[in-house]
């Protein structure tokens, strides 16, 4: 898999029992399960790689350019799929990010307990990085 993913382009393997850079822990797992074929392809993302499928065959074959062009296809959707999450979530941690300093700005405006919107400052910044504790010290 880091081979496809350092390449980003496809790999076959017609014997797996015989290719030469497979760890000895892999070798014992394939032929525990009885794999003799592999073809791999990288999943891409804006030209970086962001992993790789995989398709094992217990029967000692060569896939075909049409195999790894359907496998190429499922996997194009995968990586359309995982940006889409990706965007997604980066989306709605810049709204969390936006609603909290909207808040923190409109207490500001009104704020006559200077103790509060230092609170709700420390608290906010400490929720939207996800640590356990936050603080301000002051220079007396």
């Amino acid at each position: 898999m880091g081979h496809v993913m350092a390449t980003k382009k496809p790999l076959i393997i017609e014997e797996i029992q015989e290719w030469e850079f497979k760890s000895t822990e892999t070798r014992a797992l394939n032929r525990e399960y009885g794999f003799r074929s592999a073809v791999a392809v990288p999943l891409l993302a804006n030209g970086g790689p962001l992993g790789a499928l995989g398709l094992m065959d217990t029967r000692v074959r060569r896939f075909t350019e049409d195999e790894v062009s359907l496998l190429t296809a499922f996997a194009d959707q995968a990586s359309l799929a995982l940006e889409k999450a990706r965007l997604l979530n980066e989306a709605e941690r810049e709204k969390e990010r936006s609603d909290a300093l909207y808040r923190v700005s409109n207490l500001l405006a009104g704020a006559h307990d200077t103790g509060a919107v230092l609170d709700l400052i420390v608290n906010e910044a400490a929720r939207l990085l996800g640590t356990d504790s936050a603080f301000i010290r002051l220079l007396e």
